[in-house]
């Protein structure tokens, strides 16, 4: 969940249900395989309320935004690391958010 709680945060998605959203348009943009997935997900999860992501996510009806959607996934697509995997997220804690984003290429 680090991985994904910093995705809110240097994205400025808001953790809530259209914040989780935006986020799946993002990973769908830069994830390998089927990118389908995470749209799907938020998708059933957050516009028609099922119970079908972790237990810990509370279903929500109407937060899927295809506007802001697609805008996360258009931003996934320029990101230059793969933060689903091993990076050193820690030597991006000094900076300002603005200089995390330009290094990940999505300033």
């Amino acid at each position: 969940m680090l991985h994904h709680d910093l995705m809110h945060v240097i994205n400025g998605y808001p953790p809530d249900p259209a914040g989780e959203c935006e986020l799946a348009g993002f990973y769908a943009g830069f994830a390998d395989g089927d990118a389908f997935t995470f749209i799907v997900t938020a998708l059933a999860t957050f516009q028609l309320a099922l119970p079908v992501s972790p237990a810990i996510v509370t279903p929500a009806r109407g937060a899927f935004d295809p506007a802001r959607v697609l805008a996360g996934y258009l931003r996934g697509r320029r990101l230059q690391v793969d933060v689903m995997g091993a990076w050193d997220y820690w030597a991006l804690m000094p900076l300002p958010i603005a200089a995390v984003r330009e290094q990940l290429g999505i300033a």
